[in-house]
């Protein structure tokens, strides 16, 4: 899983950033694993690290693409 890949980087003392987590939530959305992809955008804002407009780019794109339409426009609207 690719958070094993992320703690791998950390132990590595790389810096793991909003980059690293988009690629793993991309893959992910592409995936139908919406769910995974909302832990990932969890565990990002538990790192201190703030989601882009990217992020939710790709969480908003992937909802409308299952057809959960409601879930999609209240994360446009919580954007803010």
């Amino acid at each position: 899983m690719f958070s094993a890949l992320l703690g791998k980087m950390e132990g590595k003392g790389l810096a793991v950033t909003a980059v690293s987590f988009n690629a793993a939530i991309s893959g992910y959305c592409n995936e139908g694993e919406l769910n995974v992809a909302f832990h990932f955008v969890d565990e990002m804002v538990r790192k201190g690290i703030e989601p882009s407009t990217t992020t939710y780019n790709l969480l908003v794109l992937a909802l409308f693409m299952e057809g959960r339409d409601v879930e999609a426009n209240a994360l446009i609207k919580d954007m803010g």
